[in-house]
This record gives structure tokens, sequence and C-alpha cells, in this order.
């Protein structure tokens, strides 16, 4: 049997966009793999004939990441093809029963979103500048190429660049004449559509602004007979997670604006023709949460309706199960998973691209009445009978406030009792996130190269309640003492975990506790801070949620408060690790991507200064044109760069 290796991210396979037919005969999904020269992944739509069992792929082109079913035997995707122009989106449409893709028709748009109307318009969704740009000549200075005008915020986003001047619009396609026709107010930046279910109304939301983008989010529908677009809910009152129609009905999971980081929240049932609009359930926790990890690709379903009930994915503590809800406010686990990726519904039967056994994704049908699910995919049993998989134990110990706290060890990959092996803490991003049992590459890697790796749920995660993930105010108190105590733990249950060979890491909010720890231990004799934060009072600035998740993380509103926070600069600078660098003696790797506009590159490369200056060894690497999720959707080959230099480290240090 073999170890892992950090290539072996060439071998998974990533499921997404799970959709079943509307007869129920098949389902189809979407399966992404590394490329073989590692700049990106090959993605195609695969088919489950659900009475055999049988799954087949259904094209092969390589970028056929999402579909829609027209009928019970025909799929439609976007791909770009020979003669596909860039500016304009091609569609392909397929019959499941052995034709070739045909053409369908071309949208002079790059879509982002795709919806079929019932009389065979489309309704898409692209991200546009408000003003067309003007047609300058060649040789004068070009707007985006040769410099670049913020005048909003946002002016940047992870994953799309600069976003300054641009808006997610909403769009009527008609292929009969090739027309496209906007029917969003230009300032309006949508984030997601439905439409009806007898298929005359959209339901869109996002929100309309000028300038600086709040944090509510509106409802609008809009009626394709008269054109007509009318509000749902009050301005400022809501910020919208997820939404969906119910019947006749409209639900939607939205909580206050101003407390939307510390308090969970409620989900509504609203009539669109009477407007009236009441809470139906407060479950204490987001829907569409999952354990986190490095195993997942791409989108699809995380709530569907089905008759009378609501169904949901939902973290809950270390587990990620499917919830079903009724209109009185009940809901119950139908079952539940190591993580759930995305799923659909029909009949007695969930469909659900999940995680179980400690094994990569698959395709799973899961009885609606409950009971064990039915796996449908083989995609990683070849694999995983070559390959030595280090299963993580489950323990917990008492945070000091009382409350019971989840963690997990990974023994080293042919452990053998009584030696004595180097251990890495490795720390969650969020803070409002949350590990579990889930087959986790990075982990797994870690402990092939001869380590214990731990990891927790400190004070600050999901799965447990808004008490449990309220941190607002107190990054670096309780949820550093959590991380303490837990190591302490370890160290006291597993005793072949050398105490002077630890290894801290994370990202994103892992990353700065990372760089928290560094400058308030010293422990840890070598530290791998990934996509980190440094310094609030620079990070608040150049984020691109920095003016509104991180200010209200430390207990501040920048909206309120008309963006002048600076009066409270201190609070930002005590939440600071740059403000204790001078403790670090702990040997540091700062992992970094230089279009990461979630967490800017100004944060590592100012602890990383400091350090060299007084003398600690440290080191950047800095990978280029890859974002905030380098981790989880980078290139492929740039993931194999980040996961080197991390083992490397920590083999040179411990």
């Amino acid at each position: 049997m073999e170890r892992i290796k950090a290539d072996d991210l060439y071998a998974y396979r990533f499921l997404s966009e799970v959709a079943v037919a509307p007869d129920g005969a098949h389902a189809a999904f979407v399966s992404r793999r590394a490329r073989d020269d590692g700049k990106g992944y090959y993605a195609c739509i695969h088919l489950l004939d659900t009475a055999t069992g049988a799954v087949r792929p259904l094209t092969g082109n390589g970028d056929e990441a999402a579909f829609r079913w027209l009928d019970s035997n025909t799929l439609i995707f976007p791909s770009c093809r020979t003669g596909d122009q860039p500016g304009k989106t091609a569609f392909y449409r397929l019959d499941i029963r052995g034709s070739e893709a045909e053409r369908a028709f071309t949208i002079p748009l790059s879509v982002k979103q795709f919806h079929p109307l019932p009389d065979g318009r489309w309704f898409v969704l692209t991200r546009r500048p408000m003003t067309p740009p003007e047609d300058l000549p060649a040789d004068q200075p070009q707007p985006g190429r040769d410099y670049t005008v913020f005048d909003e915020l946002p002016f940047w986003a992870d994953g799309l660049g600069m976003i300054n001047g641009t808006r997610m619009s909403g769009w009527i396609f008609d292929p009969a004449d090739g027309s496209v026709n906007q029917i969003t107010p230009p300032t309006y930046d949508m984030e997601g559509a439905a439409v009806s279910p007898e298929g005359s109304r959209i339901l869109y939301w996002g929100v309309s602004f000028e300038g600086i983008r709040p944090d509510y989010r509106q409802l609008m529908l809009y009626d394709l007979a008269t054109g007509q677009t009318r509000s749902l809910v009050p301005d400022g009152k809501y910020r919208i997670t997820q939404v969906g129609w119910w019947g006749t009905d409209i639900w939607f999971e939205g909580g206050d604006p101003h407390t939307s980081v510390s308090r969970s929240p409620k989900l509504y049932l609203l009539n669109p023709a009477t407007g009236d609009c009441r809470t139906f359930c407060a479950p204490d926790g987001f829907l569409g949460t999952s354990a986190i990890g490095d195993m997942s690709l791409g989108g699809g379903k995380v709530c569907a309706v089905q008759g009378d009930s609501l169904y949901a994915v939902r973290l809950q503590r270390d587990v990620t199960a499917l919830l079903r809800f009724d209109k009185a406010g009940n809901f119950a686990p139908v079952a539940s998973y190591e993580g759930i990726a995305c799923f659909d519904i029909i009949g007695e039967n969930a469909y659900l691209a999940a995680f179980r056994d400690h094994r990569p994704q698959e395709l799973y049908r899961q009885p609606l009445s409950g009971g064990e699910p039915e796996r449908l995919t083989q995609f990683h049993d070849a694999f995983l009978e070559t390959r030595q998989i280090s299963r993580p134990e489950h323990i917990t110990f008492r945070s000091r406030d009382g409350q019971e706290v989840d963690g997990w060890v990974i023994r080293p990959s042919g452990y053998e009792p009584g030696k004595k092996y180097p251990g890495v803490l490795n720390i969650h991003g969020g803070p409002k996130a949350a590990y579990g049992v889930q087959y986790y590459h990075e982990m797994q890697l870690l402990a092939a190269g001869g380590r214990f790796v731990f990891y927790t749920n400190p004070h600050g995660s999901d799965g447990r309640g808004q008490d449990y993930f309220d941190l607002v105010g107190r990054w670096g108190t309780i949820d550093y003492q959590d991380l303490m105590d837990f190591t302490d733990e370890v160290l006291r249950r597993y005793p072949d975990v050398d105490a002077d060979r630890l290894g801290v890491c994370g990202g994103s909010y892992g990353g700065y506790m990372t760089n928290w720890i560094i400058g308030h231990t010293q422990r840890f004799k070598a530290a791998c801070a990934m996509r980190s934060i440094s310094n609030f009072v620079t990070s608040i600035s150049t984020c691109d949620k920095g003016y509104l998740f991180l200010l209200e993380h430390m207990g501040l509103n920048a909206l309120e408060r008309k963006g002048v926070i600076w009066d409270e600069s201190q609070i930002l600078w005590d939440k600071s690790p740059l403000k204790y660098v001078r403790n670090v003696t702990t040997p540091t790797l700062f992992i970094h991507s230089n279009t990461d506009y979630r967490c800017w590159m100004d944060e590592p490369l100012q602890m990383f200064t400091s350090l060299r200056q007084q003398g600690v060894p440290s080191k950047v690497v800095l990978i280029h044109q890859e974002g905030h999720e380098l981790n989880r959707s980078g290139r492929p080959v740039n993931r194999l760069i980040r996961l080197n230099a991390l083992c490397d480290w920590f083999d040179q240090y411990l």
C-alpha cells in the first residue's frame, strides 16, 4: 500500500450539479478531474440510469461544467468549441438516447447562470460594466489594460477580479431572433434567480447600490407578461442567504444585516400576492453549510422543495445533515453524511454528491424515509485499494467556559507505538466554518509524511448554534484558549506526539490564528500561515469584505459610522498579530496568492518583513494568478506548489 502523495490530487473526481430528469428515470451530474498539464480541470457531464444504477459519461469536450434538463430526454449546456467567439456563450443540445450534441444557439453575453422559460426564451445572468466602455483608438491608453479606476466599494472581489463599476445583471434572451433585453436596473447587482413553478415570474435577489455596496439584500419579482418588477421586502431589513419557491409561496433565509456575523438567521415564508411575510422557523444555524475540506469543486442545489417539504443541507456539529422542513416550522434530519456538496430530489429519493466512510466524493441515493444510502459510483475504489488512509480519531475536551469541544487526531502513516513523531495543529478558516471527519487530502498528506495531525472546532466554529459561533470582538481570546487546551489534550492522550516538535498551520482565519499564536507562545517550532491576515488596520481597507465582514467581527459597523472607524483604530491594532511580532521566534512560512482579494497580499508581507528584520527564519511563497480558494479550486499545479511547500517547511523545522 502506498502512502498518500501530493500529486494524488490528479486521481480524484470532484462531483457537482446533481439534477434529476423530470420523469425521474435519469440523473445527471458533473464530474471534474485535474488536467494532465495541471492548468485546470477537465469537466464532463455523466448520466445515471436510476433504475439500473448504470453510470456513463455523456460529454467529452472537457468544459461542460453546467447544464439544464429541457425534458426527460434532453440536456442543454454551454461549451466552448471550434468557432465559438469570446464574449459570447454557445449552448448545445444533447439527446441522452444516443445522438451527438448539436449547437442550439449562441447568446451574445458571457453567461454565468441560465434558466429556461416555458415559452422557449431564457433568463440569463452576466457580469458587465454599468456603462459600456468607450471605443478608443488602439494607440491610446485603454481602461483595464493600462489603468484601472476605483470609485466604489468593493472595488475588487475574490474570484472575480476588478469589479468596480460592474454589476451582475439579468437578461431575457430570445433564440427566435437572437435578441437580449436587460430586465434589472443598471445599478442592481444580482446574486441569484429562480423561475416560478408555472413559469410566469422571475424571482431574483441582490442589491442596488451606488458608491458603497451595503450588506442587506433585496428580493424582487419580475412579471414576464407585464414586464413589471416589484420589491417584496423592505430595503435594509434582511441579509438574505437562501431563496426559493415553495408552491405559490416564496421562502427565504434572512438575518439582521447589523448582526449577521453573530446571530443565526431565520426562515421566512412570503406570499407574493398579498405581501404577507412571516417567520416559520428559527433553526439556529445556516442552511447550505457543510464540513470544510479540499475535495469539492463546482456548485449545485443545497436546498430544494418537493411537495409540502423543503429539504436543505446544514452542518450539525461534526456531520452534515439533509433536513426536511414543513411550513409549520417543524424540521428533522433525513440522513447525515460526513459532507454533502449538492443534491436533488424526486419521488422517494434524494441523489447526493457526498462524503461517507472516509472516502472521496461519490454519488449516493438516499431514501427520504431514512435508512442506509446506496452508493451509485465507484470513482475512487481502485485508488483506495492502493493507498494507506489514516482515519481521524474523534476526541472531546472541555473549554474554559465548560462547553464540550470536538477534535480529531490522525496518526502518522505507518505508525509504530512507542516511537516519537512530530505533530501539526491545523486550524480551519471562517471563523464560522467547521471540520468534520470527511476525507481531506491535505490532512492525509501531512500524516503520510510521518506526522500526527490534529484539528478542532474552537469557539467561533459553525454547527453548534449562534452562542458558540459568535466571536465578535473576541478573536484571539477564547478561540486561542481552545486551540492551546486542545493541543494539551492531544499531548496528554497521545504520548507519542513529540511536544518539542510541534507545528501549526491554517488558512484564512486559520492563517490569522497562526500569526496570532506565534506572537503569543513559543511552543510551536514551525508555522505556516496561508492566505492570512496580520494587520486589521490595513486589511479593512484592502480586503474585498474588509469594510463589512472584518469590521463587524471586530464589533464595529462601517456603514452605521459612515466609514469613520479610525477613532477605534486601537481596537483593530490590538487584534492584529503584527502588534505582537516582537514576541515571535517561530520559523514561519507564508503561502499566499497574488490575486487573493479576500486577504490581500500585503498582509503576509508585513509579517514576513518584520520577522526577517528581527532575524526569525521566514519565507513567502507567493503563487501567481490564484485567489483565496487556491487550496480548494486553484489550478492543480499551483495546489501542488502549496502542498509541497507546506510539507517541506515542516520537514525542515520539525
